[in-house]
């Protein structure tokens, strides 16, 4: 009994193998399959899933501006078009967001990111150069000047004109004759720059105005001649239309013989030398008798050249005085005196001539230096008593009329 208690006990436990317990199974089973996520990446894969919301997000929010730019512009463009035009298209619903009208080149997004890249505003001017850029963009235009411009729309009442300042100007409609086509180039007068409105403002009546008298005023001062109608009747003298204004010709310049009769020169068209320009006020004075007068020279000139005493020749009654008559031989004065008049016995020359009358008269003395010309009239009717025995026999009774 003794011996089997000291037996030792490794002798009757039984052998450990290498068998698998279920728990050692599944701790191989764990090893062998894939390790589960750590937090870390965990963080990872949402920092990807971000990055490409973000992605998306910004695609999105370029698109929209995209959009949100079309749209401005489209509404930019409508409210130009009816402030030039003046009307607006009542059927045509307003414009609330992108109606995919092509408005120009189409920008990328690509070129939207590398516009971001750059700054956000690509290409970048300076104050100065954009300035610069405007300028060069516009017309040089003063207020009071007269300048061209091109109709570009128009209202009811007001024309628009473009004249390659900032803005258009207006013209009010009335100032026309003839209301112009749009695309017609018209000259204009600068009135304001800015008015009450901020408005250009020009004037169609002011530019005829100041283009008349730039006409005017270079004929006073090369000679040219213009045409006028005489229509009224003044104290001194007559008004005459010249080119759509007013001008004053006096009495004494509407011809190179004393005029009596100036209604006979209502509604006469004739030409005419300007002779004084005053800016200050507008009033121009014309002469019809300087263009007579410059004509009458060389005309004059041939007259003297060919004067001989004893010459015949014809004239007209120019003036009527106490002591004879003044008789225009064509340019040139001579005088009649009022004892060669009528071999008879004359108390005024009016007894005998008219104004205005054509005679012949012959050439009784010529003072070339003085240029004085005395001419007789009844010596071209012959001496009365050189016929007395053919008009008178001797026991004839005649009428008589005493004169001294």
């Amino acid at each position: 009994m003794a011996d089997d208690q000291t037996t030792p006990v490794e002798n009757d436990t039984p052998e450990v193998t290498e068998t698998e317990t279920p728990d050692t199974a599944a701790e191989a089973t764990e090893a062998n399959a894939p390790a589960e996520e750590t937090p870390a990446a965990e963080a990872t894969d949402t920092q990807d899933e971000a990055a490409d919301d973000a992605g998306e997000s910004i695609i999105e929010k370029a698109a929209d501006a995209v959009r949100d730019a079309a749209a401005k512009v489209a509404d930019v463009v409508e409210d130009a078009v009816e402030r030039v035009t003046g009307r607006e298209d009542k059927a045509a619903p307003s414009v609330t967001g992108y109606t995919g009208q092509d408005l120009g080149r189409t920008i990328t997004l690509d070129e939207l990111n590398d516009m971001e890249n750059a700054g956000g505003d690509g290409v970048q001017l300076s104050d100065t150069d954009f300035i610069s850029m405007v300028d060069r963009s516009m017309s040089d235009v003063d207020e009071h000047s007269l300048t061209k411009g091109k109709v570009v729309g128009m209202t009811d009442k007001e024309i628009v004109v473009d004249i390659g300042f900032k803005s258009d100007g207006v013209v009010a409609k009335n100032e026309f004759n003839a209301v112009p086509e749009i695309g017609d180039e018209i000259d204009v007068y600068v009135e304001w720059l800015e008015d009450k409105r901020g408005q250009l403002r020009l004037s169609r009546e002011k530019a005829i105005d100041r283009m008349r008298w730039d006409i005017i005023e270079e004929a006073h001062d090369n000679g040219t001649v213009l045409e006028g109608e005489i229509v009224k009747r003044i104290k001194g003298g007559m008004i005459v239309n010249l080119l759509g204004s007013e001008a004053f010709l006096p009495g004494s310049q509407v011809d190179v013989r004393p005029v009596r009769d100036f209604e006979a020169y209502l509604g006469k068209t004739m030409e005419f030398k300007v002779v004084k320009t005053n800016p200050n006020n507008g009033n121009v004075v014309i002469s019809h008798k300087a263009l007579v007068e410059k004509d009458l020279m060389e005309q004059r000139k041939l007259i003297l050249d060919s004067l001989e005493v004893g010459q015949v020749l014809e004239g007209q009654v120019k003036n009527i005085v106490n002591f004879g008559a003044f008789v225009d031989l064509g340019g040139v004065d001579g005088l009649l005196h009022i004892t060669d008049i009528s071999w008879g016995r004359v108390g005024h020359p009016s007894e005998v001539l008219e104004l205005d009358e054509k005679i012949k008269v012959v050439v009784l003395d010529y003072d070339k230096e003085r240029q004085r010309i005395s001419l007789g009239y009844k010596q071209l009717m012959g001496h009365p008593w050189d016929n007395i025995h053919e008009r008178f026999v001797e026991g004839m009774v005649v009428e008589g009329r005493v004169v001294s």
